[in-house]
């Protein structure tokens, strides 16, 4: 499953945010892919979600893939809307 987010918070995905997305993430079975700018991290790595630079305003594309993709793109959606 695929779905882009627009991030409206101050500082977009900057360290606080980041970090309480990449906790979530890592408790998801499925794969979790964000895109930034045509540039792909692993949504449970901390560093390489900051090496996208996503600041306020920015779309990115977060793709989950795995047996319970359905569940986990909620929980994603949920974080996503608390965040920003």
């Amino acid at each position: 499953m695929t779905e882009d987010f627009t991030l409206r918070a101050v500082g977009g995905l900057h360290a606080r945010p980041a970090a309480t997305f990449v906790k979530l993430c890592k408790t998801l079975t499925s794969e979790v892919t964000v895109t930034n700018k045509g540039r792909s991290v692993n949504a449970k790595n901390l560093i390489q979600l900051l090496s996208l630079g996503a600041g306020t305003n920015a779309t990115i594309r977060v793709d989950v893939t795995g047996a319970a993709e359905a569940a986990d793109m909620e929980a994603v959606r949920q974080c996503l809307r608390q965040l920003m």
